[in-house]
């Protein structure tokens, strides 16, 4: 997940200030525990992309959706946190056919 309005986004970040989340879907009767927190991801309006290549290429794919498309779109960037949706298992494909899907909230 990256924060626009934060600047998490930012590839000038040193390597030991970089945090991200992972997140899997769970039932509404399930509670965090410990460093497990239970969040949402919020409903509306998404640009989404889909990278083919490796994850090394996230950043270029990012800068675009945020420099290339957003200005020409007509929208804005809601605010909140991005995230992906890796489509395959990059374990078992070529890094060129690694597929990420990039959510990016509207408003």
């Amino acid at each position: 997940l990256c924060d626009w309005s934060s600047d998490v986004c930012s590839s000038d970040l040193p390597e030991a200030e970089l945090r991200s989340d992972a997140a899997v879907t769970v039932g509404p009767d399930v509670e965090g525990e410990g460093d497990i927190e239970i969040a949402a991801v919020p409903g509306g309006s998404y640009a989404v992309g889909v990278l083919e290549g490796p994850y090394e290429k996230l950043h270029e794919a990012y800068a675009w959706i945020h420099s290339t498309w957003l200005p020409t779109s007509g929208r804005e960037v809601a605010g909140g946190a991005c995230y992906e949706v890796y489509l395959n298992d990059a374990r078992s494909v070529a890094p060129e056919e690694i597929r990420t899907a990039i959510h990016v909230p509207l408003r």
